[in-house]
């Protein structure tokens, strides 16, 4: 009977190593695809599907950060009790202050925010590697440090690559929120979206650029929106 349970342990423990649930936006419990969640601990990160959905391997006493454009950063401590049940995420929105004709919005503060909230934990937090066989010491298991760091150093730098166009993201969101261009061109609904998509602007030309250069940008990538589409002739 031991030895069963012996053997049956690591299938017991691995099956409970993965946080799994569903995120939501906390004013009308809808489904949100495409935030984006990492492991503090480990650096792993991952994104929601289209469901709402994710699982991430975390163990007990990590931490894990749920954030996504337009809500406030939620960040939980694994327990036993969440890696048995799961895990679900209420997104709570940030208050709007962005005009929908004028960008009044403080980036510098929402960039801050991010960084103070997310950024220092991930690139900062200190790793420790166990050096003995002791359960004081990593339950027993022994690292190799040459290959650890490595392996972290590995997951930080594809982290903080996705952090960095995370931020870009922001910043063109920021500059270029739907909003206002709808207020603009006089898009709404699917057109809309569909613009937004097409015309997105790259991170450099929305840092070049002021008000009235995103005017004339908005304008002339209108008309070329708005002309009739070619039909091919067989």
């Amino acid at each position: 009977m031991v030895i069963i349970f012996l053997c049956l342990f690591p299938l017991i423990s691995g099956a409970q190593s993965v946080l799994k649930g569903k995120v939501f936006r906390s004013e009308d419990e809808s489904s949100l695809t495409g935030v984006s969640i990492v492991n503090i601990n480990t650096k792993k990160a991952t994104v929601s599907r289209l469901d709402g959905s994710y699982s991430i391997d975390a163990v007990e006493g990590d931490q894990v950060t749920f954030f996504s454009l337009g809500f406030k950063i939620d960040t939980v401590k694994v327990e036993f009790e969440l890696l048995r049940s799961g895990y679900d995420v209420y997104l709570i929105d940030l208050d709007n202050t962005l005009s929908t004709v004028t960008v009044t919005s403080d980036y510098k503060a929402d960039s801050s925010y991010r960084r103070d909230s997310l950024y220092r934990n991930i690139y900062n937090r200190k790793t420790s590697v166990t050096s003995g066989n002791t359960p004081e010491a990593g339950v027993g298991i022994v690292l190799s440090p040459v290959s650890y760091f490595s392996k972290r150093n590995k997951e930080t730098r594809k982290l903080k690559k996705r952090l960095k166009q995370q931020e870009e993201d922001y910043y063109i969101n920021h500059i270029f929120p739907e909003g206002w261009v709808s207020s603009v061109t006089g898009l709404k609904g699917d057109s809309l979206k569909l613009f937004m998509y097409q015309y997105k602007p790259s991170y450099k030309f929305a840092r070049q650029s002021d008000r009235t250069t995103l005017l004339v940008y908005i304008n002339d990538k209108y008309k070329e929106f708005m002309k009739p589409r070619k039909t091919l002739t067989r």
